[in-house]
């Protein structure tokens, strides 16, 4: 369009921003402006809270500043839970070797008062 700069448009997908219904986000950190739903279509598949250029890290700080409470509550809360469970998740295995060794452990424990008892 006459008149348009890359200032007027997502540098993701290319929208063109308007007053009443492109919102778009600028990164803190190298300035890249993309509409808010490039961002969460991204953040939804890379499950980190990111920049899609730069790849720093977002604060809760920041992105409470550029995301309305409802987007933050509803859509990037809940994807930011789905990845904490599912690290958590992972690690339940792994701890499982664990809890099985503390418990063959106070058998043991256990066993060994009894015979000191019995003595």
């Amino acid at each position: 369009m006459i008149g348009m700069s890359d200032e007027d448009e997502c540098q993701i997908c290319f929208t063109i921003y308007n007053d009443s219904d492109s919102k778009y986000i600028r990164c803190q950190y190298c300035n890249i402006k993309s509409c808010e739903n490039c961002m969460i279509e991204y953040f939804k598949i890379d499950n980190i809270m990111k920049c899609i250029s730069c790849n720093q890290g977002w604060t809760y700080d920041f992105m409470e500043c550029v995301f309305d409470i409802n987007m933050l509550k509803n859509t990037i809360y809940p994807i930011i839970e789905e990845k904490i469970y599912s690290l958590e998740e992972n690690m339940f295995a792994g701890a499982q070797s664990d809890v099985q060794l503390l418990l063959d452990y106070r058998k043991r424990q256990k066993k060994i008062s009894e015979l000191k008892l019995h003595r």
